[in-house]
């Protein structure tokens, strides 16, 4: 209301608000760059003052109900850092504020996890024994809930953020003793904050990224960092898909097929076998070439 719909109609009576002036508001936020969900929202509200105008008939009609917004669907970009970008940016971490953030930064690159599910994961959701974590809730909107899809998931963990997280533990208990308190039960508390404050850690980024000498990324860009450098390393689309927690490997295709690079060249070229003027190969060949 207050970035979008009362400095255009604010001083307007109910009645001067007609059709053709709401297609210029929503022609505008589309020419600026707004996502059509978001122009939807913007419409949800003038909508909902427009009918209740009608009821209480101070207008004859809804001049939305008569308005079609068509608006072509922007394609979905995505940044991902490449894996000399995330060393760079892991190098900066390490030091930033004495590294408090690195255990965070390094979750969320080596395991493609939401930052939500990052903010509500637990100590107890850790089995280090076996290198997983179990993704059972994620916080968004300032309360917990299920995950985004609603199930649950086992996502792997590396060598080094196994012993990461295992020593960062240690160092959380130490501090906690020393201080006469008990340790939290969620993994990146904040020192202020039960949880990890959204806005901290992306300022903390930020600063990472700037004194890496990279471009400045959302949070969400070190999800699609691991999802794009598995992926091009030609790593099974299907492991990707369940790690990241997409309700079906579609979306996983949806967002990365691009960046899938053609690994099943030699399968391709398995078919000139079978043509009588293509130049032998014997299948050992072929099958030590898949290997």
């Amino acid at each position: 209301m207050d970035l979008h719909i009362l400095p255009v109609f604010g001083k307007h009576r109910i009645n001067e608000i007609t059709r053709k002036k709401l297609k210029v508001l929503f022609d505008k936020k589309y020419t600026e760059g707004l996502a059509l969900s978001t122009i939807k929202l913007i419409r949800a509200p003038i909508n909902c003052v427009l009918s209740y105008a009608v009821e209480l008939e101070q207008i004859e009609s809804n001049p939305m109900r008569e308005l079609v917004l068509k608006y072509k669907k922007k394609p979905f970009e995505i940044d991902p850092l490449t894996e000399s970008e995330l060393k760079l940016l892991l190098e900066q971490a390490k030091i930033f504020m004495d590294g408090n953030y690195y255990p965070a930064v390094l979750c969320a690159i080596r395991t493609g996890m939401r930052i939500g599910e990052m903010q509500a994961l637990k100590w107890s959701d850790i089995d280090f024994d076996n290198r997983q974590i179990e993704v059972v809730r994620s916080y968004r909107k300032g309360r917990m809930t299920d995950t985004k899809n609603h199930k649950r998931r086992r996502v792997d963990m590396t060598l080094h953020l196994t012993e990461t997280l295992r020593a960062f533990r240690t160092s959380q208990k130490r501090d906690a003793l020393k201080k006469g308190c008990s340790v939290s039960e969620f993994v990146f508390a904040g020192t202020r904050d039960k949880l990890l404050n959204r806005i901290t850690f992306k300022n903390a980024l930020n600063r990472c990224t700037k004194n890496a000498g990279l471009r400045q990324i959302r949070i969400h860009s070190l999800r699609h960092s691991y999802a794009t450098i598995r992926l091009m390393r030609g790593h099974n689309v299907g492991d990707v898909s369940y790690q990241l927690g997409h309700s079906s490997i579609k979306i996983t295709y949806d967002v990365y097929a691009h960046w899938i690079p053609g690994q099943f060249k030699s399968e391709v070229d398995e078919l000139d076998a079978i043509h009588p003027n293509a130049p032998h190969t014997h299948p050992q060949t072929v099958v030590s070439q898949n290997l």
